[in-house]
């Protein structure tokens, strides 16, 4: 049976937008592996910002041998960037990271950050499927991305941004053993290892059932929300550094 295409979040973003010569910050970067290859896409500059002090480190130290990407210490609700300094603003699985509380906060950032007419792309994990329900045995983020959803919808209705387009995807994640995705998903929330050695041995049938044996060691497939939101620009006209905006999902 022919499995169904599945996209990287990279993917997603440049088939939305032409990459090259833009101001792009990746927030919530984790270990910036986004984050170098938007500044491999030909992005004039490109910014991750992180909380995690390990996160940062792992970033930095991959992105030893590009010139492009910076990274920077920081919170979504209250970015260390300047206002009107990026052309394009993502969040690439981590805008349920954010506080629920601080979440609306968090988009209104994005919204100094961004130029007029800029845009932001927001790529969250959906809560359901064997994936997810396996991960909601050590963290059941099912509440947190409901959050991130309605956040996105109020920042609409607000006024803040207006959505360009919405879709799905599926994404495949493939690990080499049950200890790199164990070490993966701790590594993104410590406060998640107590649990995980709770529940150690149920985690580890779930992962060998849910899992396809692969030549990488172990595949899963999950599906993910994509948002396209555009800073307005103030009068009826388009700004002359207006960004052009993709149809569809076409990979160059």
């Amino acid at each position: 049976m022919q499995e169904e295409p599945t996209l990287r979040p990279f993917d997603v973003i440049r088939a939305q937008v032409p990459l090259a010569g833009l101001r792009v910050a990746d927030v919530g970067c984790g270990d910036g592996a986004v984050t170098r290859q938007l500044a491999r896409a030909g992005a004039k500059s490109v910014v991750g910002v992180e909380c995690s002090s390990e996160q940062l480190l792992r970033a930095r130290s991959e992105a030893a041998a590009d010139a492009n990407p910076s990274f920077v210490t920081g919170v979504a609700e209250q970015l260390p960037l300047t206002s009107g300094s990026a052309d394009l603003v993502v969040f690439v699985d981590s805008l349920h990271h954010v506080p629920v509380a601080a979440q609306t906060e968090a988009l209104r950032e994005v919204h100094r950050v961004l130029v007029p007419g800029g845009r932001a792309i927001v790529i969250e994990p959906l809560a359901r499927g064997d994936y997810h329900e396996m991960l909601a045995l050590v963290h059941d983020e099912t509440e947190v991305r409901a959050h991130a959803q309605a956040a996105v919808a109020t920042s609409v209705a607000d006024g803040l941004f207006d959505r360009i387009a919405t879709f799905e995807f599926l994404r495949r994640s493939s690990y080499s053993s049950y200890e790199e995705f164990h070490a993966g998903v701790v590594r993104v929330n410590p406060h998640r290892l107590e649990r995980a050695r709770a529940v150690d041995r149920a985690w580890r049938e779930a992962f060998e059932r849910v899992g396809r044996p692969s030549q990488r060691g172990w595949t899963f497939f999950s599906s993910s929300r994509v948002d396209v939101l555009r800073r307005p620009v103030v009068g009826d006209g388009e700004a002359a550094d207006d960004l052009p905006i993709r149809s569809g999902l076409d990979i160059a």
